[in-house]
């Protein structure tokens, strides 16, 4: 009789410890699941608050449509609001890959650090017209690749060379544009405007940079426009692109 009481009391405690175990992995699985909900809601607001930024800073370009552009791109060329850190672009300032040289190719690829070069210039030729910056994967770049090229490229300006007065420093010191009187490159002055000093922001292409100031590991939002300045719409979305994650000491490029 005892030894029933005594296997019913273990089997007891057996039952006891196993729904303890039980509750707690239901418990863990609970909090971890509530965890990873928060987390992706809180990816998703922050996601929402930088393409909020990006249609702001449209609305911003838009108003200053009549403005000199290189007046326009100083005025909004880096600067941060409501925790959104913004860098803007001109894309006339940029090599498009689409138009550019296969030389010219080769020196920015290979000035953002990115192997054989002249090789996957070549694959850029041959793919041409590139539709996407995603689609530079196809040729072998990766994410930080990718992240280095798109601050010399475009594939949208439709120029065979960058405009010297809105490329980077760096960039126009790579390629060896020359810086006219009126602070055109000296080869754009044939096909620049009338007033050469006075293009405007209507007409001309800008690329936004846009991620959180508080948040410098996280993703970031890489918006390129064509402000037309009339019509519908005023505002031409040319590519809406996710730059993943990435740390910060591998956000890094050479010059």
């Amino acid at each position: 009789m005892s030894s029933q009481r005594g296997f019913v009391l273990l089997y007891t405690l057996w039952v006891l410890l196993g729904g303890v175990i039980l509750f707690g992995g239901v418990s863990l699985w609970s909090q971890q699941r509530a965890q990873a909900t928060a987390a992706q809601l809180r990816s998703q607001q922050l996601e929402t608050r930088l393409e909020s930024a990006a249609h702001g800073l449209s609305f911003r370009l838009l108003s200053l449509a009549s403005t000199p552009l290189g007046l326009a791109q100083t005025q909004l060329s880096s600067f941060e609001a409501n925790g959104i850190r913004a860098e803007l672009q001109a894309t006339h300032g940029l090599l498009d890959l689409n138009h550019a040289d296969p030389g010219d190719m080769v020196l920015v690829l290979r000035a953002a650090g990115i192997p054989d070069a002249a090789l996957k210039a070549e694959a850029l030729m041959r793919r041409r017209p590139v539709q996407t910056y995603a689609s530079l994967a196809a040729i072998g770049l990766d994410e930080r690749s990718t992240r280095c090229l798109l601050r010399h490229v475009t594939l949208s300006s439709g120029q065979s060379r960058p405009r010297a007065e809105l490329a980077p420093t760096d960039l126009r010191r790579l390629l060896g544009l020359k810086l006219g009187a009126s602070g055109f490159a000296a080869d754009d002055l044939a096909a620049a405007s009338p007033v050469a000093g006075q293009v405007q922001v209507a007409g001309s292409g800008f690329r936004y940079w846009l991620r959180h100031a508080g948040d410098p590991q996280g993703s970031e939002l890489v918006v390129e426009v064509r402000v037309t300045g009339r019509g519908e719409p005023p505002i031409q979305v040319l590519e809406w692109y996710w730059l993943p994650r990435v740390a910060e000491q591998a956000r890094g490029c050479r010059p």
